[in-house]
């Protein structure tokens, strides 16, 4: 039995600010872009605490 752990996709590591001042909407997009593409059998997105993120309406659509 194979117990992997799917995929994590950080938006830091996509280029999010969190300054709470400049838009990471593109950031999260793409965060969520990869994770559909690469996470065949699910994924998680996540988004550290902490700091503030900028992100106006987005819809996350897709199965994973």
């Amino acid at each position: 039995m194979c117990n992997a752990r799917p995929p994590t996709f950080d938006v830091t590591k996509f280029g999010a600010f969190g300054d709470g001042q400049e838009d990471d909407t593109k950031v999260f997009e793409t965060a969520w872009q990869a994770a559909c593409q690469n996470g065949k059998n699910g994924a998680k997105i996540t988004v550290p605490q902490g700091k503030i993120y900028l992100v106006n309406h987005v819809e996350f659509v897709g199965a994973m």
